[in-house]
């Protein structure tokens, strides 16, 4: 079902896609930590996140992070956003019987 103001977004199923090797942790960038900050539009009020969100090791360092930035952009809006969980499936592998 497909309206104008909403198409259908097709499913995409497959790996997701590679990022470049060599991608390094920033200067007080904790990798894994969990804890990211966003800016919310302006118009949409939807989040934006960079391609390379700067990653934060606890809720204290990203919402000071967040108090900086909204100085630095009055009217803005700051967020603070943890990771609440992560899932994998393992990659799948066929024997013979299977195939």
């Amino acid at each position: 079902m497909e309206t104008k103001t909403h198409p259908q977004m097709p499913v995409r199923l497959g790996k997701l896609p590679k990022f470049p090797k060599g991608r390094k942790q920033r200067a007080e960038e904790f990798i894994g930590g969990g804890f990211f900050v966003f800016c919310r539009g302006e118009s949409t009020n939807r989040i934006h996140p960079s391609m390379w969100a700067f990653e934060y090791d606890s809720a204290d360092s990203a919402a000071r992070q967040a108090d900086i930035l909204a100085a630095k952009a009055p009217g803005e809006i700051f967020e603070v956003f943890v990771r609440l969980s992560s899932h994998a499936v393992a990659e799948s592998v066929e024997t013979e019987e299977a195939a």
